[in-house]
């Protein structure tokens, strides 16, 4: 499952066809903290060096990592610039739990449609 998401991660197009494959895996679960969890540990941090440039308490970056809790949206700047990826790559992710946290508890059927209703939308907005 780890190269799932490792493959999921390296995308920076989270959209609606991308919800709709994790409702029909089963696969509905928060996802930005397993990223932020991957880029500490690659870049050889601690949570308590993150807890420090965030200012925030190093338990809630563990439970941010353990998808416990969200982090703010106003982090996302910061920890991309700090991990030198792009923020649209963490933004999007964050949306993506917001959004999945919104459905979790949606019956798949349902889910499918909702996201179906999601990306029509977005089509012809854009047009």
């Amino acid at each position: 499952m780890a190269e799932y998401f490792d493959n999921i991660f390296l995308s920076n197009n989270i959209n609606s066809l991308f919800l709709t494959k994790l409702v029909q895996v089963n696969i509905i679960q928060k996802m930005l903290g397993v990223k932020l969890k991957k880029l500490r540990e690659t870049n050889g941090m601690v949570q308590r060096q993150i807890a420090a440039l965030l200012e925030v308490d190093t338990a809630f970056i563990s439970k941010v990592e353990k998808e416990e809790k969200q982090i703010s949206k106003n982090h996302i700047a910061r920890l991309a610039k700090l991990f030198k990826v792009p923020a649209n790559e963490l933004n999007s992710i964050w949306v993506a739990d917001k959004i999945l946290a919104l459905i979790e508890d949606e019956k798949k059927d349902s889910i499918e449609r909702i996201l179906e209703i999601v990306s029509e939308t977005k089509k012809i907005k854009a047009k």
